[in-house]
């Protein structure tokens, strides 16, 4: 999503997002392993890695992120209603929004995690700030 935004950067794999109740037929549809449960001490969820024409691709659903002020549950309803769009083989495939990684980073990093984040962004990059804040308030 960043790149479609306008950042300046080169992605070195392709970080896919979808609904718990999906991830394992797109695991499937996209050759990979089937999904398993991780968690460690900052994001609990569902996820599978593996490559796909030769790019390395991770897929992940029902993220969850532990920071120090407690746990940000994971919300792709609420995602989607922010979500743009990507034509892709004649299909409409929704994109995370960046609102959702600025919120995740607020909660990973409270310090420097949104900074991190938008480095390369364009400089007139407008975040919905006000669907962060509606975001942050489940944490």
């Amino acid at each position: 999503m960043r790149a479609l935004r306008g950042f300046v950067l080169v992605p070195a794999d392709l970080d896919l997002e979808v609904s718990g109740a999906e991830v394992a037929a797109a695991a499937e549809a996209l050759g990979l392993p089937a999904p398993r449960t991780e968690s460690d001490a900052r994001i609990t969820g569902l996820r599978t890695i593996g490559a796909l024409a030769g790019a390395d691709v991770d897929l992940s659903a029902d993220l969850a992120c532990h920071g120090p002020g407690g746990t940000l549950d994971a919300d792709f309803a609420g995602q989607l209603l922010l979500a743009g769009s990507a034509p892709v083989d004649g299909h409409s495939i929704p994109l995370a929004p960046l609102e959702e990684a600025a919120a995740r980073a607020d909660v990973l990093e409270p310090v420097d995690g949104r900074a991190r984040l938008l480095r390369g962004a364009p400089p007139d990059l407008d975040l919905a700030e006000d669907w962060i804040r509606r975001r942050l308030l489940a944490f």
